[in-house]
């Protein structure tokens, strides 16, 4: 498939390195990475022009895209060195390194909200979604049939935070939206970050949703990132929504097959 749609890439290497829900990765020449639309339907359009756009507006790389199919359906760029962050490679950086990783990304989130209202970004019609309140009135169904008191009691407690929440309508922003440690490229040795992967799931939305995926890995590292966004930003991020948004997410977490994070949400939940 690469060499029909880039006859010009010589393959000296080839691996498939991961089947997601939504696109193939392959890496070629341990150079690049390859992704494939899994739907026929599905293309990469918006996904690639922000990523052009983005190019000059952040801080730290990102993927910077030089291989396009011509129905967008396939989209290649050269590898971001470094690996994906982890607890235990958080947890090697001194206290100061971690201060530093926390702005590093911190200065990222402000770049991509800061875009939200540019011409060239407001043509790609993003889509307005708020996931988390889609995740809780899924939860409905699988609580019905859950007999676990932890998970129950659990649900209950969230289920007061959803009748007091409110949507914040006032600061809807562009978000990145899946900030999780796999998609934070980090040198473990240099003890700094790399750069940030996986813009596929770009949507508006509130913009702390935004750091409900590092406060679900780890709330105090996350709380290093809201608080320098807050000095960066001159906002302020309600600590009880994203706590309610990252326990909403655990929840469902439980009934999926994703290791990390299904262990992740156990120990939330307290199962």
């Amino acid at each position: 498939m690469i060499r029909l749609h880039f006859p010009g890439v010589s393959i000296r290497s080839f691996e498939h390195i991961a089947k997601g829900y939504e696109n193939d990765i392959m890496v070629v020449n341990e150079s690049l990475i390859f992704r494939v639309a899994k739907d026929p339907n599905r293309t990469y359009h918006k996904e690639i022009r922000f990523l052009d756009h983005m190019q000059s507006r952040v801080h730290i790389p990102i993927p910077q895209v030089t291989f396009r199919s011509a129905d967008f359906g396939m989209m290649g760029y050269e590898i971001i060195r470094g690996e994906e962050l982890t607890q235990e490679i958080l947890h090697s950086f001194s206290e100061g390194e971690r201060e530093v990783l926390a702005k590093q990304i911190a200065e990222f989130l402000v770049d991509v909200h800061g875009v939200s209202s540019d011409p060239e970004i407001r043509a790609l019609n993003f889509p307005h979604y708020h996931k988390m309140q889609h995740f809780w009135k899924r939860l409905g169904g699988f609580l019905q049939e859950e007999k676990n008191p932890k998970i129950l009691a659990f649900a209950e407690k969230l289920r007061a935070g959803w009748n007091d929440f409110q949507e914040n309508t006032a600061d809807i922003r562009l978000l990145h939206n899946d900030l999780f440690f796999k998609n934070i490229i980090c040198h473990p040795q240099e003890k700094k970050l790399s750069g940030i992967i996986d813009f596929s799931d770009t949507f508006y939305g509130d913009f702390i949703l935004d750091f409900v995926a590092p406060y679900f890995e780890d709330p105090v590292f996350a709380e290093k990132i809201m608080d320098t966004y807050e000095s960066l930003a001159g906002v302020k991020i309600r600590r009880d929504n994203v706590r309610l948004f990252a326990n909403t997410f655990a929840l469902n977490e439980l009934y999926f097959d994703d290791v990390h994070n299904k262990r992740i949400a156990a120990r939330m939940v307290g199962i």
